[in-house]
């Protein structure tokens, strides 16, 4: 078997490789835990029969640094972000938001949020990740909240609210443009709308002084919920 893609480096939990033709996830311990929990929920089920997130099946392949060996239906046509559409990226984003209040219902929650999880299947956005899936801890903010905001949020804001293409940028930084960035872009006007003002400047200035764990800790220690993430 070869080894894990490359592309799959920054999950240890849950990594992909490919067989030939097929497409397979290596889990460890933690990662089929969580797996399994995952297959107990509703909107799994449905989210899988109505295409918005990837087949999968446990198979029977053993593997000596796995304790589980999922399958997944091949993609035919991989592409990136940085060749999308704004309609597709929108597309994109509206399916990771819908995916993630479905989850949280069930107390499940996605730890990341970048659009390279997604591929387009007959000009339709699928979730690809299943790894990204865990219990939703309570008091804990969404942790993809970030990474949503530069990689989905403000590329759409580049070009809906300044008229720049997205594209040029996520090419040349996949990790897209930061909240200081993303306001030095926008005109004040734009900063001062309600989208503008709550996740590229305030944002911005949680950048300047805080790390992203002191944020997490205070957010924790004030009773952050489930839904304030939805409320957001």
């Amino acid at each position: 078997m070869a080894p894990a893609d490359p592309g799959s480096f920054r999950d240890p939990a849950s990594r992909i490789v490919h067989d030939g033709d097929r497409v397979l996830r290596l889990l460890d311990a933690r990662g089929l835990e969580g797996c399994r929990r995952l297959a107990e929920t509703e909107f799994f089920s449905k989210a899988v029969a109505d295409g918005r997130l990837i087949a999968t099946r446990e198979v029977d392949d053993s593997r000596p640094d796995a304790a589980a060996i999922l399958e997944h239906p091949r993609i035919p046509v991989i592409t990136y972000p940085y060749e999308w559409t704004f309609s597709m990226l929108k597309d994109a984003a509206l399916l990771q938001l819908d995916l993630l209040a479905e989850a949280l219902a069930e107390g499940i929650t996605i730890k990341d949020a970048t659009p390279f999880n997604i591929q387009f299947v007959r000009g339709r956005p699928v979730f690809i990740d299943i790894g990204s899936f865990e219990a939703y801890r309570p008091g804990e903010p969404w942790l993809g909240y970030r990474q949503f905001t530069r990689q989905f949020l403000f590329p759409l804001m580049m070009r809906a609210w300044v008229g720049i293409p997205f594209q040029p940028w996520l090419r040349g930084n996949p990790e897209g443009p930061t909240a200081s960035e993303m306001r030095q872009l926008l005109p004040w006007g734009r900063r001062l709308r309600l989208g503008g003002l709550s996740h590229v400047v305030l944002q911005a200035r949680l950048e300047q002084r805080l790390s992203g764990e002191a944020v997490r800790n205070d957010l924790r220690q004030a009773g952050f919920s489930a839904e304030l993430i939805l409320a957001n």
